[in-house]
């Protein structure tokens, strides 16, 4: 079984992200997560060993395609929401789900949800803590409450997910000013 491992600078991660990160991927179980098999900290960073996700991210490969159907992105939506399912129902919320973080297997068939560090854990029916927008990268597949610190939930991946939906269909971000 080959590896891959994510290492982790303490300035951009608490060490208990990165356990929290270990600990869900190291205790779920779907085709669509990597799983975690080791954790190893140090004083400046951590490492965490888990499965080789070996091709490229879903939306590099889209764009480096001369054409791709619907129904090549239906797989990819229906693996993404599969995935998305087995979290919540395991109660854990993504919180940073844009398209970098969802990887094609080298046979491109395969859809893989990755980086997970900023993942919640909370329990059914209640509502997780505020969301940091700091490791994000724009609003573009930010959910509302996140841009308004309200308290996140499931429905916070949902946006997201949508939005990632809409890109892969239309070419463009939701939201992008013309």
């Amino acid at each position: 079984r080959e590896v891959a491992v994510k290492f982790v600078n303490r300035r951009k991660q608490h060490r208990e992200a990165s356990k929290r990160e270990y600990e869900v991927l190291r205790r779920l179980a779907h085709p669509g997560l990597a799983k975690a098999s080791g954790l190893s900290t140090t004083v400046n960073r951590d490492a965490i060993v888990m499965d080789l996700v070996f091709g490229p991210p879903l939306l590099d490969w889209l764009c480096s395609s001369p054409s791709y159907t619907e129904s090549v992105v239906h797989g990819y939506v229906t693996q993404l929401l599969s995935a998305l399912a087995y979290l919540h129902a395991a109660s854990v919320i993504h919180l940073d789900l844009r398209p970098e973080h969802c990887l094609l297997e080298a046979d491109t068939s395969t859809l893989r949800l990755v980086d997970i560090g900023d993942a919640q854990i909370v329990r059914k029916g209640v509502e997780g803590m505020n969301m940091s927008t700091q490791s994000h990268p724009g609003p573009d597949f930010l959910p509302p409450e996140a841009l308004s610190s309200g308290p996140v939930g499931p429905y916070s991946d949902m946006w997201a997910a949508g939005a990632i939906i809409f890109l892969l269909l239309s070419g463009q971000p939701p939201f992008n000013e013309v």
